[in-house]
């Protein structure tokens, strides 16, 4: 039977065959069976240990090699066991080889995963830098400031976003245009009324005044700028008093107040 197994090319040539008895005795065997039938199979006994009609285990051949056998309990014969052996290192290369493949597969695919993370996050991260840019110029008063990185995004939120932005852009570009244009207006209004106006915040004690106040006051609008204590001298005496009482009034109450002074 082994002789013909191995004839058929059922079994690798590196695969061990063999027969034994009911006592471990070696009744044949696919390699050098003339050296060895009726001799003790090694680890007989760990083979019995397993109480069970079939198996597998690590054993050692009589040559010395460790391999894996199965074996199996040929029914109708009086306890005759048939074995298969095979080396240990060819054994573990077959069930390591698909391991390997499948490692090498996935390592291929987290690599994959990651340069494309790396390149959506790229895509997202750009617009959104953008759209930083573009609310700190906004915020810095710098309207219209566009940023040198492309702003459209596919993600809808950002989008959104970026949009809202533009459009808050342009509504305060156009807003200090509008502030510009009054600025002028004032300006010639003024130049044309020969007259001068002031600001007082009273919240910060900033003082500011038209160009024309200083043209009217013989004063030089590059030299130190004027100050609130500077009024007293560019009004009339008895015009003083009347802003002085103006200004406390406003502050206590909060009314505005509207007077000619000279």
């Amino acid at each position: 039977l082994v002789h013909t197994l191995i004839h058929e090319d059922a079994f690798s040539r590196t695969q061990l065959l063999a027969v034994t008895d009911g006592n471990g005795r070696i009744l044949a065997r696919s390699r050098e069976a003339e050296k060895f039938i009726g001799t003790l199979a090694p680890d007989w006994k760990t083979l019995k240990a397993f109480n069970r009609p079939s198996g597998a285990f690590e054993a050692r051949t009589i040559e010395g090699p460790m391999v894996m056998f199965a074996f199996h309990e040929i029914p109708g014969t009086p306890g005759w066991v048939a074995v298969v052996g095979e080396p240990l290192s060819a054994f573990n290369a077959r069930w390591r080889r698909p391991i390997e493949v499948m490692l090498i597969g996935s390592s291929a695919t987290l690599i994959a995963a990651f340069l494309l993370a790396m390149l959506l996050g790229r895509r997202i991260l750009r617009p959104i830098e953008s759209l930083a840019q573009n609310a700190r110029a906004i915020a810095d008063g710098q309207s219209g400031a566009a940023s040198n990185l492309p702003t459209e995004s596919f993600v809808s939120e950002f989008e959104a976003l970026r949009k809202s932005l533009d459009r808050a852009d342009a509504a305060t570009l156009q807003s200090h245009q509008a502030m510009q244009k009054s600025y002028e207006d004032l300006r010639q209004a003024e130049k044309l009324a020969r007259i001068g106006s002031w600001t007082l915040d009273l919240s910060t004690g900033h003082f500011a005044c038209s160009d024309m106040l200083y043209e009217l006051n013989g004063v030089d609008p590059e030299g130190p700028p004027l100050t609130v204590e500077n009024l007293k001298d560019l009004i009339a005496p008895d015009c003083v008093g009347m802003m002085v009482r103006a200004l406390e009034h406003c502050v206590q109450t909060g009314k505005s107040y509207a007077m000619e002074v000279m």
